[in-house]
């Protein structure tokens, strides 16, 4: 199973990120799957993403965090769950 956050904003991949151009951020690689009734255990998966924007014409930008997996074994899929999560945003101004 691969681990991945999506982040987005105001709908597109941060830049300079680091993300793939859909947003996506990896941070498992052959990681339990809670699929077929086994739970394993909690883990902390932190991730640092920066992204730049332009007040052009409106001071609020949208940021959206998803969580998905991949099932790249093809064991019958996978799944992901977020318990408690904080998402810290520092704004910086020139």
């Amino acid at each position: 199973m691969k681990g991945l956050y999506q982040f987005l904003v105001d709908g597109l991949a941060p830049v300079p990120g680091p993300t793939d151009e859909r947003g996506f951020y990896l941070f498992d690689i052959d990681g339990a799957s809670n699929n077929n009734d086994y739970k394993p255990p909690r883990q902390s998966y932190p991730a640092s993403v920066v992204g730049k924007v332009r007040n052009l014409k409106t001071k609020l930008h949208k940021i959206d965090v998803d969580i998905a997996c991949i099932d790249v074994s093809q064991l019958g899929g996978c799944g992901v769950t977020a318990h408690w999560s904080t998402m810290r945003i520092d704004v910086f101004e020139p």
